[in-house]
Order: C-alpha cells, then structure tokens, then sequence
C-alpha cells in the first residue's frame, strides 16, 4: 500500500486522465481530484506525525482564499437557515488542498501531465466532430450533461494547447509545435460546436493573456501560423455557429424592446435583473442558494421577471449568482479564489527563468482568466464538473509551476 502511495507514475497517470476523460466520463472530475486530494493528506498527516509539516508562505494566501470561500457557504447557511446538503459542492475546494503536498513531495513529471493536456483536446475534437457530423446528436458529449459546460472546458483545453504551442515555438520544438497547433485547432473546434457563448468571452481573456505573456514570440511568421488555425477551425463551425449567433441577436431585441424574455437569452437577462434586486434587498449575506430560487419566484409572481426565468436554479452569471446568495461578502471570496492564486502564478512567472516553469505560470493565469469569462455567461462553478475542474486545474498547475522552477535550484 505505501509503495503504491508512494508511485509517482500513478499520480502523473492519474492528474493525466484528469484532463483526458475529462468530458467523457464523470470519474475524471468525481473521483479523480478525490483519490488525489485523500493521497495528499495521507503525506500531510506523515509529516505532522514526523513534525516537518509546515505551510509554505506562499501557500497561506490560497488557503486562506480557498478557505474562505467555503466559510462563506457555511455562514450563509446558518444565517439563512439553508440545507447541510448545500456544503457538498464547495467542500471540494478543500479536498483538493492537499495536492499542493502531494505533487511537492512526488516528483510528478510536467512533460506527461502536457502532452496530456494536448491529447485531451485532440481527443475532444475528434469526438466532437464524429458526434455531431457523424452521429448527428444535437449536442457533442451528452454523456456530460451540459452542454455549456461542455464548451467552455473544451475551449480552455484549446486555450492550454495554443498556450503549448507558443512555448514549443520558444524553444524551437517543430514537432510540439505541430502537436501543439492540431491540438487547439481541434479543441477550439468542440467548443464552438457546443455553442457556448461564455466560451467565447474565456477563449478572448484567454488569448488576450497568452499574447501578453507570448509576446517576445510575435512574429510574421508566428501571426500567419496562428491565423491560419484559427480560420481553419472557425470555417469548420460556422454555418451551425452563425445561425446560433443570429438567433441570440433576435433574442435579445425581443427581450429589451418587446419584453418578450420567455427565451434563452431573455430568461438570462431577467435572471440578472432578479439578482440585482435581490442584492439591493440582502447585500450583506445575501439569500442563500435555497432562499434565491424562492426570491426568484417571488419576482416572477410580481411581473418583474418572466415565469420561464423563475425555473433556474442559478443566475448564470456566476458573480451575480454568489453576490445574491452570499452577499458582498460572497462576491469578495469568488474574486479571492481568482485573483489570489492568479498573483501566484504571476508572482513565480517573475521569479524564475525555468520556460516549463513559466508555461505552468501562464496556463494558470489562462486557466483563470478563462474561468472568469464562462462565469459571466454561465454559473460555471455551480456545477460539479466547474468547480472541480477550476479548483484541481488551480492546484495541478501551481503545484507544477513551482516543482519545475525548483529544478534550475537543484
């Protein structure tokens, strides 16, 4: 059993598969952070029982953050006298802690966990395209349930790809670079296929990042490279994306000039209004998860929002959701679990000159920003498969960034 704990190859295998079958198999977001979270505190509780434990400085701040995000939910239920069952999914954040340890005392090797992160994103491509040209289903992986979902995490599959391909352009790695280009070309593609609009706002943070951190590199023949990518993967989807896009548009006039809002778009615009209001009533703590769905069909009753809107269980916008349920106070733990690890990434970006350091660095910057952009369109932590993937992805990466930079050191 030790020697098993003790592998590193299984955990390599196991942060792999995580991004792998990520939009295939539920296993890859339910239990995998798990099994890697319960081994990291097995190496937490050998060091406190050897008394060498001791929490990095560095890492204080993301405990704290990632802390107080959970606290929030636990304060929020007892004030609003919610259900124990509302702490299952925030409880993750502190499961995943533990890999911080995990992948500092195992030797993890970076280069797996990469060409991992490349094939997940060839293979969700492929299966995308078999799906719904093939198999003609409406939507690519309906074995995951939500579609939105589904794009925005193949869009920062895509987004970690291109990330890739800049860093094998650095290092003048030809094959890498043509790994890396198929790889995003064919991730970007199973997210337009999923018609997710956040997807788009994650993929321009995204991109934004990755040419500022990318922009040494900037050249004609890199721009060309690029372009011819990007409009080979946005030819392939266009016909089944412009129809989408035209129809968000009618939406979105028949909501604000007619007040016909018993649509997509529509019930998106009046699920803001409510939650606006419901701020304005409770800022402080706010309503909590089971008094928002109540509060919204009280506005419903009242004519302010439309019936249709009433039905959702979240606000689809993730900093509107928290700031109604949680009040400002919970609005200012979402923005900590962003920009604290983000200050991170940065902060370890500055202090090496390791590359595989800095690309760890800048795929979680790109992880984050990206997360924020699917939040604005899409309560994309309110589902498991969200909130595990942002919350490992942040762990994984940092872990790495930091393991990595430390073998110049050695």
């Amino acid at each position: 059993m030790l020697a098993i704990l003790k592998n590193n190859g299984i955990y390599a295998l196991l942060a792999g598969l995580f991004f792998i079958l990520i939009l295939h198999f539920k296993v890859s977001y339910t239990a995998i952070p798990v099994i890697l979270g319960l081994s990291g505190l097995y190496f937490v509780a050998q060091r406190l029982r050897n008394k060498t434990f001791a929490i990095q400085p560095e890492n204080k701040l993301l405990i704290g953050a990632f802390t107080l995000y959970f606290a929030l939910f636990v304060i929020s239920l007892v004030i609003n006298d919610g259900k124990v069952r509302e702490l299952d999914l925030p409880s993750r954040v502190l499961i995943v802690l533990p890999i911080l340890t995990l992948f500092t005392t195992i030797k993890v090797k970076s280069r797996w966990i990469l060409f991992s992160i490349l094939i997940s994103s060839m293979v969700a491509g492929i299966v995308a395209i078999i799906q719904k040209f093939y198999l003609h289903l409406p939507n690519p992986f309906p074995q995951h349930g939500i579609r939105i979902q589904s794009g925005d995490i193949a869009m920062s599959l895509a987004l970690f790809s291109l990330c890739i391909t800049c860093y094998a352009y650095q290092i003048k790695n030809k094959l890498l670079l043509l790994i890396g280009g198929v790889a995003f070309s064919l991730g970007f593609i199973a997210s337009l296929l999923c018609l997710s609009r956040g997807a788009l706002i994650g993929f321009i943070l995204g991109l934004g990042a990755i040419l500022f951190f990318y922009r040494h590199l900037l050249s004609k023949k890199a721009v060309i490279f690029f372009m011819i990518f990007t409009i080979f993967s946005g030819g392939v989807s266009y016909k089944i994306a412009e129809s989408r896009w035209n129809r968000v548009s009618h939406q979105i006039i028949q909501c604000l000039e007619k007040n016909k809002c018993s649509t997509s778009i529509g019930a998106r615009l009046d699920m803001y209004k409510s939650a606006i209001r419901g701020i304005q009533q409770k800022p402080i703590f706010g309503w909590g998860l089971e008094g928002v769905k109540e509060m919204r069909k009280q506005h419903a009753q009242q004519g302010y929002i439309s019936k249709m809107a009433s039905q959702f269980n979240h606000a689809h916008n993730q900093f509107l959701q928290d700031c109604s349920a949680r009040g400002i106070l919970g609005l200012f733990a979402l923005l900590a679990i962003f920009f604290v690890p983000m200050r991170l990434f940065i902060k370890g970006i500055k202090q090496t000159k390791n590359s595989v350091s800095q690309l760890f660095g800048a795929l979680g910057t790109v992880h984050i920003l990206s997360t924020m952009g699917y939040c604005l369109t899409q309560s994309f932590l309110s589902h498991h498969s969200g909130n595990l993937f942002y919350f490992a992805t942040v762990v994984i990466l940092l872990s790495l960034q930091r393991v990595t930079a430390k073998e110049d050191e050695e």
